[in-house]
């Protein structure tokens, strides 16, 4: 009898190891980041999507998710962050949040270089930036201008 209940004892407490180094196995493997990016590209904002997603990655997180509100900035802001996000070990997910939120001019390609990307309903994104009616003249002459093809298009 006594060693019928030691047996038991020394099986359950085998059996509650296990469950506890299973679970705090899946509580580290099971970390998602999550940033938030509010207003228009600044040296600052570069920064800190550079250290959040080596944070990520050292900490081996599941994914980094990146929730984005920006009319844009300049360019070269944009290219580091979206070279971040390309060499990244962790899949960073791009969420263009609130409601009514945008992901214009450059924060439209960040949106383009997430691993994954959702956005809010009703959000505003993919809108470039307005170049003072230049695009606007350009593509009135090029509508207006005779077009020669020889390709032939076929329906059906």
């Amino acid at each position: 009898m006594v060693k019928r209940l030691g047996l038991g004892w020394m099986m359950g407490l085998l059996a509650a190891l296990v469950f506890i180094a299973a679970v705090a196995a899946q509580d580290r493997s099971s970390v998602v980041y999550q940033i938030s990016v509010e207003g228009p590209l600044t040296p600052v904002t570069v920064s800190y999507v550079e250290r959040s997603i080596g944070a990520a990655e050292t900490d081996r997180a599941q994914a980094l998710i990146l929730v984005l509100n920006t009319p844009g900035g300049r360019i070269d802001w944009m290219q580091q962050i979206v070279s971040a996000i390309r060499a990244s070990q962790v899949p960073v997910i791009v969420y263009v949040s609130p409601r009514g939120a945008a992901a214009a001019s450059a924060g439209t390609l960040i949106t383009l270089a997430g691993h994954a990307s959702a956005m809010a309903p009703r959000r505003r994104s993919a809108q470039p930036a307005r170049s003072a009616g230049r695009v606007k003249t350009w593509a009135k002459r090029w509508s207006a201008r005779p077009r020669k093809t020889s390709a032939r298009w076929r329906v059906g």
